[in-house]
């Protein structure tokens, strides 16, 4: 039943399964040596294989709905993959969960099984959903919109949205200028606002401050705080984000009616707070170790700035949080 359920999951499902029998056998039989009644053994083994096993990989799940727990979840499953029955849980688990992330039925099967898919790529987006559901939300319908929850890595539909008279919808993210997006609404009703921080600082005549190390400050912030991810998995991401721009922004900024410069000329010394104990908590064997040395240097040309008094509706509220807008 689960391999015709998953059918593009069944190279994986076999190994599972067939990895699964030796494993119970090898473990069982070592196992069996700690105890000199054999009645005693077969209880034990049992007890192991439901508490530690069907009951600790329930545990990880619980563990990943909560982005304060989920630290606690790693060295847990390090600990439990001794057991068959835990890897065994684990491993489906891990296949459902990925499965939760196609949201689209016409990806290659070759895509559908890459482990770094971009969430850049627009592919992988159910753009018919999303056209249907912002056409019924200008025709005044009440809409369920999904959300994507990057902690548990699953797509979520919790919010119902409908739009009054007169109100506006805002549509954001990277792929609002594409002309392939929203092609059922016509172009009298769109109104499309190109914003990117364009940094204004120099360090001195002949030496700009980069624009990019201020967007990449920015989301190495952002992601750490709302996504739990570390410097190094907001590092490792980075290339694909600029790839992203390249194939995704650039393209289209020129469709854009107007654009707005997003940077303000206190952010770095803001952003720096925030950033820099994070930048050091980068080991040295790390692969990433130079990038945040780097980031580091960069920084100690700026005082810090505290947070205090940047107003709550300032666009850097969206990286270090405490925004008057809702989350």
């Amino acid at each position: 039943l689960l391999l015709y359920l998953f059918d593009f999951y069944q190279d994986y499902l076999y190994i599972l399964y067939l990895e699964y029998g030796p494993a119970m056998i090898s473990f069982t039989y070592l196992f069996s040596f700690l105890f000199k009644s054999e009645e005693k053994g077969q209880i034990a083994v049992l007890l192991i294989y439901l508490i530690f096993g069907v009951l600790g990989g329930n545990a990880i799940i619980i563990l990943r709905l909560n982005k304060e727990l989920i630290k606690y979840a790693e060295p847990i499953i390090y600990i439990l993959r001794i057991i068959p029955n835990f890897c065994f849980c684990y491993g489906f688990n891990q296949l459902m969960r990925r499965n939760e992330l196609y949201i689209v039925d016409n990806l290659d099967e070759d895509e559908k099984l890459l482990p770094d898919l971009s969430f850049n790529d627009k592919d992988i987006l159910d753009l018919k959903l999303f056209d249907n559901q912002m056409e019924a939300l200008l025709r005044g319908e009440k809409v369920r919109i999904p959300t994507y929850n990057f902690v548990i890595g699953e797509k979520q539909f919790r919010q119902d949205m409908q739009l009054e008279d007169n109100d506006i919808l805002i549509i954001e993210g990277i792929h609002a200028l594409d002309t392939k997006i929203l092609t059922n609404i016509s172009k009298e009703k769109k109104y499309k606002i190109y914003i990117c921080p364009l940094t204004e600082l120099n360090m001195d005549n002949h030496n700009r401050i980069p624009t990019t190390d201020n967007r990449l400050l920015r989301r190495i912030v952002r992601d750490n705080r709302t996504r739990n991810y570390s410097v190094e998995d907001t590092l490792k991401q980075w290339p694909s984000v600029r790839a992203g721009e390249e194939k995704y922004i650039f393209p289209y900024q020129d469709e854009s009616d107007a654009t707005i410069n997003s940077a303000a000329i206190y952010e770095i010394g803001v952003l720096k707070t925030y950033a820099e104990p994070l930048l050091y908590s980068v080991e040295s064997d790390s692969p990433y170790y130079e990038e945040a040395k780097r980031l580091i240097r960069f920084l100690r040309l700026f005082l810090p700035i505290p947070s205090d008094s940047i107003p709550e509706d300032a666009v850097i509220r969206e990286f270090i949080g405490g925004g008057y807008f809702h989350e």
